[in-house]
């Protein structure tokens, strides 16, 4: 009985890869270009905005749900004290209502803003 042959796993090393599609659009960005100012995985849509899981400069973990234009319009997130938000904004990328939990003292608050950038707490 022959032995099975035991590959040694590839290792590929880059700051950044881009993956695209046959058309030559991007779909996928990893990217370390600079690890202390934070690391990301993007996976694009071809009409629909992207989604992006990030860990930022500051430690915090984050998912972005962006529009096509590449606005914000979802943000989710962990801060590395604890805290944690959530974050929803109109087309042009503004934050509209926010929810986050303070680490001090875990009592949630939302935030919703006006047109005109009033903020409401509520």
């Amino acid at each position: 009985m022959k032995k099975p042959f035991k590959k040694k796993p590839k290792v590929i090393k880059a700051n950044q890869i881009l993956v695209e599609d046959l058309e030559g659009r991007p779909r996928i960005l990893l990217d370390a270009t600079d690890g202390r100012a934070g690391i990301s995985i993007t996976l694009f849509s071809k009409s629909y905005g992207d989604i992006s899981l990030s860990i930022n400069d500051e430690n915090h973990a984050v998912v972005s749900l962006n529009h096509p234009d590449g606005k914000s319009g979802v943000c989710l997130g962990v801060k590395a004290d604890g805290q944690s938000g959530l974050v929803l904004s109109d087309n042009n990328g503004s934050p509209s209502i926010t929810l986050q939990s303070k680490a001090k003292d875990r009592k949630p608050e939302i935030e919703i803003r006006t047109k005109t950038g009033k903020k409401q707490l509520v």
